[in-house]
């Protein structure tokens, strides 16, 4: 390894150090994790990068055995999976289904051998968590009120999460492996080297497959619901929130097309999308421009 590469190393361990214990604060950075290190090991090789991310592992883990198991068990599947897809030039949309599936096999087993899914089925779950809730609501000076409406609907609320879990698992599993895949592209593309990867955000869409599949999973809602009652729904339910989530980014993405096309300010196009996402009520009519956009491709991109 020459005096260059070994700089390079050193840097990526200390930023990966860095992101990972600010992470512990701010949970939403370990989404670029894993991009440190497939960038590293598309430019210098997967053996001794992979080396490193182990290395990084154990060094969170002496912070929290907890934390470094489980950035070791998601991201290190992640990285090998998408750069084979990359080194062996597969498509992106064969990457990003392949990468999506592996973390959210991870997910699972990660819940599973730190006994999450275990806990979850503990029926005295909800009432512990409903009591700590409530002392926390009661320090800070909630009514009483408001405690008792807090006090019935929770259970159900509690009950609904657990429900949609598999279909939250998926989103997080995609817009990782979204983000990893299209940071690197542009990292790498900053330095000289172009791979195969996701267009900008402004030209985002839906593969051209997704329609009939959720035609025939609606056919066969209507056709299975009585069979297979509770099962079935918690199935389409968790199928409605994947639908709703990938037609509410195509919208996004659709607004910030336009915006771009008539030269809106980058700050109020960005101010305006974190605002629509913010704002309860908003996201159903961006979902419905999704689906009208995929439908009718009034921007005319080429899809996957």
């Amino acid at each position: 390894m020459n005096t260059e590469n070994s700089k390079s190393v050193l840097m990526l361990i200390l930023k990966s150090m860095a992101l990972g214990t600010l992470g512990i604060f701010f949970p939403v950075l370990y989404i670029f994790f894993p991009m440190l290190f497939l960038t590293e090991a598309l430019e210098q090789g997967m053996f001794k990068i992979l080396l490193a991310f182990i290395g990084v592992c154990l060094l969170i883990g002496v912070i929290s055995p907890v934390l470094g198991f489980g950035i070791f068990t998601l991201f290190g599947p992640l990285i090998l999976m998408l750069h084979y897809c990359i080194t062996t030039k597969r498509g992106v949309l064969e990457t990003l289904s392949a990468s999506t599936a592996v973390l959210f096999t991870a997910f699972l087993v990660l819940m599973h051998t730190t006994g999450i899914l275990e806990l979850m089925k503990d029926p005295n779950l909800p009432a512990q968590i409903l009591e700590t809730q409530k002392e926390v609501l009661k320090n800070l000076g909630v009514a009483k009120e408001t405690l008792s409406t807090f006090d019935r609907g929770f259970p159900l609320m509690f009950q609904r999460m657990l429900e949609i879990l598999p279909s939250i698992l998926v989103i997080l599993s995609l817009v990782i492996s979204y983000v990893t895949f299209s940071f690197t592209g542009r990292n790498l593309l900053r330095k000289g080297k172009l791979i195969g990867q996701p267009p900008s955000f402004i030209f985002f869409s839906l593969p051209s497959g997704l329609l009939p599949i959720s035609v025939g999973l609606i056919v066969m809602g209507f056709i299975g619901g009585e069979a297979l009652e509770g099962t079935w729904e918690i199935m389409m339910t968790n199928v409605t929130v994947l639908f709703g989530f990938l037609f509410f980014i195509q919208g996004l993405s659709v607004l910030s097309f336009f915006a771009s096309k008539f030269k809106v300010l980058s700050i109020l196009k960005w101010i305006a999308l974190f605002f629509i996402i913010l704002t309860p009520g908003i996201q159903v009519p961006i979902v419905m421009m999704g689906l009208m956009e995929y439908v009718f491709n009034f921007r005319r991109i080429q899809r996957l």
